[in-house]
């Protein structure tokens, strides 16, 4: 009878590979990262992540959109983060996961389980 030994830091070491390679949870981490680090004012009117921030991040995704149509002449830029629906859905994410909160002044600050989240690896 042959003994399996099961390589735990083999195994280990390949779950983070691949946890590196997972797009979403890479867009999450610099989604989050880059607005503790940029405490970010909501727009007074819908509160909305302003815009030159929304191309910002967008930047550092693995995948970044193309967030500007040109039609003729014409260049149509977006307009807010619900045009956007993965970015729209990482703010959801990020607020209900506790790794980012609103603060008494309407700026997007670190949450409660921001810390937590980050040091899971794969970053």
């Amino acid at each position: 009878m042959e003994k399996y030994i099961f390589d735990t830091v083999a195994f280990l070491k390949d779950l983070n590979r691949r946890f590196e390679e997972e797009e979403l949870i890479h867009d999450f981490k610099v989604f989050i990262d880059y607005i503790v680090k940029n405490k970010i004012k909501l727009t007074p009117k819908n509160g909305w992540i302003p815009r030159k921030h929304i191309y910002a991040i967008n930047s550092l995704f693995k995948s970044p959109k193309q967030l500007e149509d040109k039609v003729g002449d014409k260049i149509f830029k977006l307009r807010e983060e619900l045009q956007y629906s993965r970015f729209y859905f990482l703010d959801l994410l990020a607020g209900a996961s506790g790794c980012i909160e609103l603060s008494e002044k309407n700026m997007l600050i670190e949450g409660r389980e921001y810390k937590y989240f980050m040091q899971m690896g794969g970053y």
